[in-house]
């Protein structure tokens, strides 16, 4: 995008729909604006990766909110306000070096895959760094991965009269609440 004023080839949404992005040299951190394309940095540079390979990629933990990095197999987490990135250290099991990665929105699992061809998918342990081949490979190169953050809403309808009994014959009015306890929108909901 022309108003883009950074290369970048890693790119996220976070759970409230926000895209960020990382620079290729892995120095800052931007939020992107969905309609304009502008890139806004969100705070102070990033530091901790000492030669970033290019590649890799980042994803939110659709839970904890917490950004993750990859670069070659080495696994970052990194603050959104900038500042020094943490190691946490390399995946093992892995063979060539990650180029995409994603969480599963309802389990948490967070998904590598390989930059050779045909690629190979994996799912990695957070605890222990481990990463564990899915059967069979892919049958092309996957450069990347996406995460789509889940979107809920927790619609609560009440109904109530502020009355226990109505004599016969009698009429009543009930006040109807509906509530969304969200965390996201409830967008065209439909009560019947």
């Amino acid at each position: 995008h022309p108003n883009l004023p950074l290369r970048t080839r890693k790119a996220a949404f976070s759970a409230n729909g926000t895209l960020y992005a990382i620079d290729t040299d892995v120095t800052r951190l931007y939020t992107i604006d969905q309609i304009t394309g502008s890139a806004l940095a969100t705070g102070s540079a990033l530091t901790g990766i000492p030669a970033p390979s290019g590649g890799g990629d980042i994803a939110f933990h659709p839970t904890t909110g917490v950004l993750y990095l990859i670069d070659g197999t080495t696994l970052y987490t990194v603050p959104l306000a900038g500042g020094a990135l943490t190691n946490l250290g390399s995946i093992t099991g892995i063979a060539g070096t990650v180029g995409g990665l994603a969480f599963d929105p309802a389990s948490g699992t967070m998904y590598a895959s390989n930059g050779d061809t045909p690629s190979q998918l994996y799912s990695v342990n957070l605890s222990t760094l481990s990463a564990t081949a899915a059967s069979g490979n892919m049958t092309a190169r996957i450069g990347d991965l996406a995460s789509v953050p889940r979107r809920e809403a927790n619609v609560v309808v009440t109904k109530n009269d502020g009355i226990t009994s109505v004599n016969a014959g009698g009429t009543t009015t009930y006040t109807i609440t509906v509530t969304n306890n969200g965390p996201s929108d409830a967008n065209n909901t439909v009560i019947t």
